[in-house]
């Protein structure tokens, strides 16, 4: 997958944020107001944001600083116990990577013809995107990461201008009153912000792109912290625009919030088709991202053949899957199994990941 290819920190940073902030950035406010039933659910983003900044901590210093240059896959293949769960993994992997981009290419089907482009069939819409991806995928991670890095300045722009342009609609009364339920629907929510992380798996394979002399993890940290930043200040501004009650009924709360903003202007009337038309860019690397992971597990980890050519197959079934959910409620419940399924599977590699560290680790002092 490597290719002698390297990165820098600061790029693998930003691939990072990108691939986080798919999805739930458009969901969030409005799962979190379902869950808690309250304003609170940004403490749950907090709470969240320092565990996942703890685990990446862990995995960098203590597994990627030893094996630098390797994937966790390729740690697990260190010995032969740790082969055999390697495979195991890779299958896992595989189901994983294809329901996500089949969840996230349905979604961005979805957005696009709701806001957009209402006259055209999901089907033209899907099938394009499927193809765009594959295509993109084919010009390996390189091309991805680059893309990330000029798309990465304009989303925070257009997201900067979306909150500032929305103060003079911001009611702080409606966040009133706080941690109303105490404790508990706090913990409930930390469960649905975990899961807003997911992305974050891209340590386990982009890290092996830096060169142990070049890892900086306060510039990893810093993605996660930036990400957290912006879920909670997103969720605050939502709340404070429509009340707790009103978002639990819009379908795409941030992209509502931008709807709230009338620009005075020839290009874009109205914010939320810019912001729409850069997510939509943006999702494009995130997909093409997860979808040469995809590859990369089976050609390198799971049958080990290079020439196998795979790709038709993955984008038959991608575009197959992404039509199982009849409407955005099944979609919904599909994305939150989904999501709770990788959830517990990132948290299992982690774990095997330390273990095996830690036996390698220990047999080396022995010797």
């Amino acid at each position: 997958m490597k290719n002698n290819l390297s990165f820098s920190s600061t790029e693998i940073a930003i691939t990072i944020i990108t691939t986080i902030l798919g999805v739930s950035l458009l969901t969030l406010p409005k799962n979190l107001a379902v869950t808690l039933g309250s304003s609170d659910g940004w403490v749950s983003i907090l709470i969240s944001g320092m565990a996942i900044l703890l685990l990446a901590t862990i995995y960098i210093k203590y597994v990627q600083n030893y094996f630098s240059s390797m994937s966790l896959l390729e740690v697990l293949e260190q010995t032969r116990v740790g082969s055999f769960f390697s495979k195991v993994f890779c299958v896992f992997l595989v189901i994983y990577f294809i329901l996500l981009i089949s969840i996230l290419i349905r979604y961005l089907g979805i957005i696009i013809k709701l806001y957009l482009i209402p006259q055209t069939p999901s089907e033209i819409i899907i099938g394009l995107a499927v193809l765009v991806i594959a295509y993109m995928a084919s010009k390996g991670v390189q091309g991805v990461v680059y893309l990330n890095l000029i798309f990465f300045p304009i989303t925070f722009i257009v997201l900067f201008l979306m909150v500032i342009l929305n103060i003079n609609n911001f009611n702080f009364s409606y966040l009133q009153p706080f941690f109303a339920g105490g404790i508990k629907p706090i913990v409930i929510g930390i469960k649905e912000t975990s899961l807003s992380f997911l992305g974050i798996e891209l340590i386990f394979f982009l890290m092996a792109y830096i060169k142990k002399d070049k890892i900086e993890l306060k510039k990893i940290n810093l993605s996660i912290i930036m990400v957290t930043f912006v879920y909670t200040i997103i969720t605050l501004f939502t709340y404070g625009i429509f009340t707790v009650d009103t978002t639990k009924t819009l379908l795409f709360p941030t992209v509502e919030m931008a709807k709230e903003i009338q620009l005075e202007v020839g290009v874009f009337e109205r914010l939320e088709s810019f912001l729409i038309t850069i997510w939509s860019l943006t999702m494009f690397n995130t997909f093409s991202v997860f979808f040469i992971l995809l590859l990369d597990v089976i050609k390198n980890h799971l049958v080990k053949n290079k020439s196998f050519n795979i790709t038709p197959v993955l984008i038959a079934l991608i575009f197959w899957i992404s039509f199982i959910p009849k409407n955005v409620n099944e979609l919904g419940n599909f994305s939150n199994w989904v999501s709770q399924s990788g959830g517990v599977l990132i948290i299992v590699l982690f774990l095997f990941s330390i273990i095996q560290t830690y036996i390698i680790k220990s047999r080396q002092r022995r010797n």
